[in-house]
């Protein structure tokens, strides 16, 4: 679905904050946008990793329309930062504005309690497997994410017919073949019209 994060609306970027991040800079979000640009990323500073790391983010939304994804969906809680500031870098667009502070209430600062879901995605086993993770896409998929970026980038006519075969698909209306043959599949009790099934509503 991130593929539908704005072909036909006004979404120019798209950001990730945490649970445990808080905006101190008045009009962060615009000025991190500003920085991103139409095909790039921008992070402030969060008091803990400064430069190091986006552990916050604010990426143009052509970025994760073209890659249907914001990160690797093989990383179930670290290193997503990483992925950002490598394709970042890959692409030629990562900005950091250190005036921008958006500061990470962590535990590992001493500016939030050590609790339950801390311990649960700060685990040992976590870091392994989401660093042997990580490592496995930084040596397969990356490259493609980031040729894949540039491609569209670079060639406005291939962007123009992404958004027009995107719309278009968004468009396109039901196809009655289609409603039959789900509606066979699925075998409701009789008496269900095709398209109540087809659209998920309980038929109890």
């Amino acid at each position: 679905e991130c593929r539908r994060v704005g072909p036909c609306s006004m979404v120019t970027h798209i950001g990730f904050m945490g649970d445990d991040h808080r905006a101190l800079t008045h009009g962060w979000d615009y000025l991190l946008a500003a920085a991103a640009g139409p095909w790039g990323i921008a992070y402030g500073d969060d008091g803990i990793q400064g430069e190091a790391l986006p552990t916050s983010v604010v990426m143009s939304a052509d970025i994760v329309r073209v890659l249907g994804k914001m990160g690797p969906t093989t990383l179930y809680h670290m290193y997503i930062d990483n992925y950002w500031r490598t394709l970042g870098e890959g692409i030629g667009h990562l900005v950091y504005m250190p005036d921008v502070q958006i500061e990470h209430l962590h535990p590992s600062a001493g500016k939030a309690e050590l609790d339950d879901s801390y311990e649960r995605t700060n685990a040992p086993e976590q870091y392994d497997r989401d660093r042997a993770a990580w490592e496995l896409y930084l040596r397969g998929q990356l490259l493609d994410d980031i040729e894949q970026v540039l491609w569209y980038r670079d060639e406005p006519e291939r962007r123009a017919a992404q958004f027009h075969h995107l719309q278009a698909e968004m468009a396109r209306p039901l196809d009655p073949n289609a409603i039959a043959d789900l509606w066979d599949s699925l075998n409701p009790p009789a008496g269900i019209d095709p398209a109540i099934a087809w659209a998920g509503v309980p038929w109890v």
